[in-house]
């Protein structure tokens, strides 16, 4: 697992017609009485494949099912642009890898020329052992699940993205088992067994946030596990809002992992069905960090940059923020920008 898959790709993809036929078998799912609480059963499996292998698994499907941006690139799809970058941030952070993570999906169901997107964003937490490796597995695991299911089955889209976090839950538990079966074997470099025992019992590995989205036909769905923050505007009428915030204020995070509860406590549901045009924003607390309590300034920002078919919004935003305010941003960055251009801005 040290090896662990690190992809960044730049690209401008535009949709291409599929008609996939999908069978999908999914997680044990249910919804107690607090309407953001995910359950699921986790059933372990015997053998237990390395999370790189699992990462390259999961994008090869959501790839031959659609197109799929990794980490950085642009995909537009009739009036609708979705835009990605993630970034290890400032020179001068101190974080040893980019513990941020972020994919976006892009397709269509069969029969159909209305093209769909899936989005996940993960940040890993600086206090757990292997959080980049946990925010990219849980990314891929959660977005091929909300992909799968969406196509063969385009029921409830929450329930969809229950089951998706559900089934990155169990990812994460699987991995931190295969941890638990040798910790001699698997102890860091560096790290007395004692510690790494006490690692292991208490659940302090692989843990993530996760921000997963479902945008179809202008109707955006968002499930956050965590304090990334989501944002929007629309121009016919003229109204922005804060769907969800970064938490600047402490240091307790809810997460994905081992230690997570269950069932799963969702901070933020949302749900919208947009009137062309509008922009909307998913970013990390890095971003976050840097907005501080305007971070509906975020979207003018987006605004004020010019849309050509060869131009990153997110990219271009993030690397301003490090190089003229290094010191707001003193950490991984990732933003996800979401623009439909159907129609006329007033």
């Amino acid at each position: 697992m040290n090896g662990f898959i690190r992809l960044a790709r730049r690209v401008v993809a535009k949709c291409t017609r599929n008609s996939p036929s999908v069978e999908s078998e999914q997680s044990s799912i249910s919804s107690e009485e607090n309407p953001n609480a995910v359950a699921t059963e986790l059933s372990l499996p015997v053998e237990i494949r390395p999370a790189t292998q699992l990462v390259v698994d999961h994008h090869s499907w959501l790839q031959k099912h659609g197109d799929l941006i990794i980490a950085s690139g642009k995909v537009c799809c009739a009036h609708t642009t979705i835009a990605i970058h993630s970034d290890y941030g400032p020179k001068s952070q101190d974080k040893p890898t980019n513990q941020d993570y972020a994919i976006v999906w892009s397709g269509y169901r069969e029969k159909s020329d209305r093209p769909c997107f899936g989005i996940a964003v993960g940040d890993g937490l600086t206090s757990s052992y292997q959080s980049d490796q946990a925010s990219q597995l849980a990314c891929s695991v959660a977005l091929r699940s909300l992909v799968e299911s969406m196509l063969s089955n385009p029921g409830s889209t929450k329930q969809a993205l229950e089951n998706a976090t559900g089934a990155a839950l169990q990812a994460l538990v699987i991995q931190a088992k295969e941890f638990e079966q040798d910790p001699p074997a698997s102890c860091p470099p560096g790290q007395f067994i004692s510690t790494w025992k006490y690692i292991l019992r208490q659940g302090k590995l692989l843990q993530t946030t996760l921000t997963l989205a479902w945008l179809e036909d202008n109707r955006l769905h968002a499930a956050i596990v965590g304090d990334s923050g989501l944002i929007w505007r629309t121009y016919q009428p003229l109204e922005s809002a804060i769907a969800a915030n970064c938490d600047l204020a402490t240091q307790d995070v809810n997460a994905l992992g081992p230690a997570a509860r269950n069932p799963v406590q969702f901070d933020s549901f949302f749900e919208k069905e947009f009137r062309p045009p509008f922009l909307t924003a998913i970013f990390t607390d890095g971003i976050g960090r840097g907005l501080g309590n305007n971070p509906l300034r975020l979207l003018d920002e987006l605004e004020r940059q010019p849309t050509t078919d060869d131009l990153n919004k997110a990219k271009c935003y993030i690397d301003n923020c490090i190089a003229n305010a290094p010191v707001a941003h003193d950490d991984n960055l990732t933003l996800v920008e979401i623009e439909s251009r159907d129609g006329n801005r007033n």
